[in-house]
């Protein structure tokens, strides 16, 4: 399905006004085109704006939207039960609009055609390196710092304990919480989250891994690390990130520090107890599919290297798409790069993730991502 990006039905996709059908072709024809996942962006930045010099309400998930996501998670308390609330597209809108959809239209239309697309085959082959890459300054690849690391070492254990303090500080203070509170690393190991791209095996001890388009960097992927140990015996394994240093931009590891990097690799603990399991990401900007090597090794010996490719035609898991809802969400409360991470993008992460079938406990990270947004606003 052949979409442009001065399409006017993408209005319509972000307003909710497409049929089921309709929506799903669109979502999927947006996942793979850079430029029209940019459309979509500004679109939806647009609406905000325009929201707020019509002095609307801050974004939120719908009441509708909301009350659909707790009635599920009171029918799956306390157990493991899948609960799908499948709601149809046209059944609620992203934003409730004063103004009719001809309006939004125009004024949309306007925003976009300011906008310079990315380079044909080459979205990111500018960025981060003070050119100009045709996207305008808030649409510069994301470089953590302007850090470039062709070697990362991964962490084989990691707490769990930062999304409790952050939600004690949304729910019970309401307030956002400190910078030092939120852990991405063990944000993500508060959930039971696999990589399923691809998995390799040694001596029992695996390795899960799964690549997937970041949702706010044109030339960014987000690579997703499930470490488990073997079943029945403690390993020591040591695992690297190595960068296809001929097109990497940046990478990170999300979640730890920059200038803590050399310490925290030097302190990584080496084994792993029988059956443990940690998640990782890394997040890598590159000009190229080829994003470098998962090299690895268990009880001194070297294991089969995994290549990192992106390929963005496969369809994400659903543990991927909630997890980088979750990386997205500590960058945002971290107010990284708050030009791009704006309330906007994780709501509307927010909404993508809740058409899923969920778990209970992923529905309540619904609700206090949507309560985040709303302390902020206060």
């Amino acid at each position: 399905m052949k979409i442009e990006q001065d399409d006017p039905r993408l209005t319509a996709y972000v307003l909710g006004e497409l049929s089921p059908k309709e929506a799903k072709q669109f979502d999927h024809a947006i996942a793979g085109d850079p430029a029209l996942k940019l459309a979509v962006q500004e679109i939806e930045r647009t609406q905000s704006d325009l929201l707020k010099m019509l002095g609307s309400e801050t974004d939120t998930l719908l009441p509708k939207h909301r009350s659909a996501i707790m009635r599920a998670a009171r029918e799956a308390s306390g157990s493991d039960k899948i609960v799908s609330i499948n709601p149809q597209r046209k059944s609620f809108s992203i934003w409730t609009w004063p103004l009719s959809a001809a309006a939004v239209v125009a004024a949309t239309m306007v925003a976009i055609n300011l906008i310079a697309p990315p380079n044909s085959g080459n979205s990111g082959g500018n960025v981060g390196n003070g050119t100009d890459n045709g996207l305008g300054e808030d649409y510069v690849a994301v470089d953590n710092g302007g850090q470039s690391q062709n070697k990362i070492g991964l962490p084989l254990v990691t707490g769990n304990k930062s999304l409790t303090q952050i939600t004690r500080s949304i729910r019970d203070a309401g307030n956002l919480p400190s910078r030092q509170d939120v852990r991405i690393e063990e944000m993500l190991n508060a959930f039971p989250l696999d990589a399923k791209g691809s998995v390799a095996l040694f001596q029992g001890n695996t390795l899960g891994v799964e690549v997937v388009k970041c949702p706010w960097s044109p030339s960014g992927s987000l690579v997703f690390v499930k470490i488990r140990g073997a079943k029945d015996k403690s390993s020591k394994l040591t695992v690297e990130f190595q960068s296809n240093e001929s097109s990497i931009i940046s990478s990170r590891l999300l979640g730890f520090e920059l200038e803590q990097n050399d310490r925290q690799r030097k302190d990584m603990p080496q084994q792993l107890s029988a059956g443990q399991e940690t998640m990782v990401a890394l997040l890598v900007e590159s000009k190229s599919a080829d994003l470098g090597k998962l090299v690895w090794s268990v009880n001194g010996e070297t294991a089969p290297a995994i290549d990192l490719v992106s390929n963005y035609e496969k369809e994400a898991s659903s543990d991927s798409r909630f997890a980088s809802l979750i990386c997205g969400f500590g960058l945002w409360l971290r107010e990284e790069k708050p030009a791009i991470i704006d309330d906007a993008l994780i709501l509307a992460l927010a909404r993508e993730v809740a058409a899923e079938s969920l778990v209970a406990d992923r529905y309540d990270f619904l609700e206090l991502v949507d309560q985040a947004v709303k302390a902020k606003s206060n």
